[in-house]
């Protein structure tokens, strides 16, 4: 449950809202990274997402305000763990549901690689595209192809 939240709020609420925070790619690789390690702190985070400390910190709060993570401060250093290591889950699940996507993707791309050429109606496999210099005025009706009916 979030901070504040009413606690009345239906599940599915709740879980929206933590779902929601983790539809940023920065804070998926700040969980990735904290499943790699037990603890984590903020200079690491700096230096592996090159990003501004406020940005960081934006992101950082978000996730504390679900409870996936919590702070702890070593001196002038802060570090970041994971509070809920059920996110652990979550971001395999991920990768695994990301891979059967792939898969799949990739299977109907070979697929389509497989299928024979398509042709429009009425064209022939062995009938070239007619080009440009094949259309000729038609009396203002618009333009026809040779040897074919004109185009209304």
């Amino acid at each position: 449950m979030t901070t504040g939240a009413d606690p009345h709020q239906p599940h599915y609420e709740v879980m929206a809202d933590v779902f929601k925070s983790l539809g940023h790619p920065m804070r998926i690789r700040i969980l990735e990274m904290l499943t790699a390690s037990e603890e984590v702190p903020v200079s690491e985070f700096l230096e592996e997402l090159g990003v501004e400390p406020s940005h960081l910190s934006h992101q950082l709060s978000v996730l504390r305000r679900q409870r996936l993570i919590t702070a702890e401060r070593h001196g002038n250093q802060v570090s970041y763990r994971l509070r809920a290591t059920e996110v652990a889950d979550i971001l395999a699940v991920g990768r695994t549901l990301l891979g059967s996507m792939a898969t799949r993707v990739g299977d109907f791309l070979q697929a389509a690689t497989d299928l024979p050429e398509l042709h429009r109606s009425g064209e022939r496999a062995s009938q070239p595209e007619p080009s440009d210099a094949a259309l000729t005025p038609d009396s203002g009706a618009g333009a026809s192809v040779r040897g074919s009916e004109p185009v209304a």
